[in-house]
Formats: structure tokens, sequence, C-alpha cells
């Protein structure tokens, strides 16, 4: 496996990890339910969904993690941008 790959694999697992703490903080704090409907919820599953990809799946390319990035960047500045917790 590329070194470059597997870093940047690594790198994306941690600011998922960090991105689904955040989520899941603000929820515990403001008591929002666990409801299917929720909008962070929703975020919340769709940021757990993308780590777990990181670490079950090996066959990734440099664009494929872009990808990823892109949609973790994506949640974590529509997160901030609901709660205004930038």
């Amino acid at each position: 496996m590329n070194y470059f790959i597997t870093a940047e694999k690594e790198v994306l697992k941690e600011v998922s990890a960090d991105i689904y703490a955040d989520i899941l903080r603000y929820m515990i704090a403001n008591e929002i339910d666990n409801d299917k409907k929720n909008p962070l919820y929703t975020l919340r599953n769709m940021v757990l969904e993308l780590g777990d990809s990181l670490i079950k799946n090996s066959d990734f390319t440099m664009d494929d993690l872009k990808t990823i990035k892109s949609k973790l960047d994506f949640i974590r500045d529509f997160f901030q941008g609901v709660t205004n917790d930038a």
C-alpha cells in the first residue's frame, strides 16, 4: 500500500472522529434525541459511515480520499453553520 494513501487515511479517520465527537457532544448538551428526522442525527451517521469506510476498505485511491475529505469538510462546515459553533 502506498505510504501517502495510508497517511491520508489516518488523517481522515482522525478528522471523522473529531467531527463525530463534536456533533455528539452538541446533541447531548442540547438534549437532542436520536430522531432519524433530525438533520444532526443524519450528519452524525454520515460521518460514522465515512469513518467506518476508511477502516473497512483498503482499496482507496487518492481521488477517493479527496472525495471523502470534501464530504467531511462539508459536514463540518454545515454543522458549524447550523449550530453557530465556529
